[in-house]
C-alpha cells in the first residue's frame, strides 16, 4: 500500500493501470495486475469504478452519487473521500 494522498474535489481521478474486474452479483471482484492482489468492491464502490471509467473530480461523482443514492452531499463527500483515498493507497486509482 502506497501512502495515502488528501483527496480535494477539484482532483481529477483516474483508474489505475492493470487492473481487471469481473461482476460478482452486485459487487464486482478486481484483480490487481501490477500487485498480484484481487480486491471485492462493495455495490457503490463497484459504482465509483465504473464512474471512474472516465476520468473525474471527485465534485463530479459526489453530485452522480448524490443523485443516485439517498444521501445528503456532506455525508457523500466524507464517504467517498474515504473510498478514493483507500483506492489511491492501493495504486487502483491515480490523480490524473
Amino acid at each position: 500500500m502506497i501512502p495515502s494522498v488528501p483527496i480535494d474535489d477539484a482532483m481529477v481521478l483516474q483508474r489505475g493501470p492493470g487492473t481487471l474486474g469481473a461482476p460478482l452479483g452486485e459487487k464486482l471482484l478486481m484483480l490487481s495486475v501490477e500487485q498480484g492482489s484481487y480486491f471485492e468492491l462493495s455495490p457503490v464502490t463497484r459504482r465509483i469504478w465504473e464512474l471512474l471509467e472516465t476520468p473525474r473530480t471527485l465534485a463530479d461523482l459526489i453530485e452522480c452519487l448524490t443523485g443516485e443514492y439517498d444521501v445528503d452531499p456532506e455525508t457523500c463527500r466524507a464517504e467517498v473521500r474515504s473510498v478514493i483515498e483507500h483506492l489511491v493507497g492501493e495504486n487502483l486509482v491515480g490523480v490524473a
